[in-house]
């Protein structure tokens, strides 16, 4: 059966909004025709298909998040935190903390194993 490639775009962006489809393989599964003919047709390259699905991506981790920091779940509270802090923030917020330091001298360093040093 030969299909046109607009009309499936148009079926796609209909799925998309539809079942609130956020992957390109996820809306494979819902088009009339096969996966391959999805992919031979390059829907998966269209940019207003991609663009789509990226604002219904946006839009479910905005709310998914508006609700952990809403919660009174403090692991919920801190992932949301985690999302939205910089790198200072994060550091931070690690409960592990290492910093190396090291100063060069002019004397050669020997590592030894035991009573064998290394050369």
């Amino acid at each position: 059966m030969a299909y046109d490639k607009g009309e499936l775009e148009k079926i796609a962006l209909e799925m998309i909004e539809e079942h609130k489809l956020t992957k390109i393989s996820h809306l494979a599964t819902f088009m009339p025709c096969s996966r391959s003919t999805f992919y031979d047709m390059e829907l998966d390259k269209s940019d207003i298909i991609k663009e789509t699905l990226y604002k219904i991506r946006e839009n479910k981790k905005k709310k998914m998040t508006d609700k952990w920091e809403n919660s009174d779940n403090p692991t919920l509270q801190i992932a949301a935190f985690k999302l939205m802090a910089d790198e200072d923030e994060l550091t931070r917020l690690n409960s592990q903390k290492t910093e190396v330091e090291h100063s060069f001298t002019d004397k050669p360093l020997k590592i030894g194993y035991g009573d064998r040093d290394a050369e």
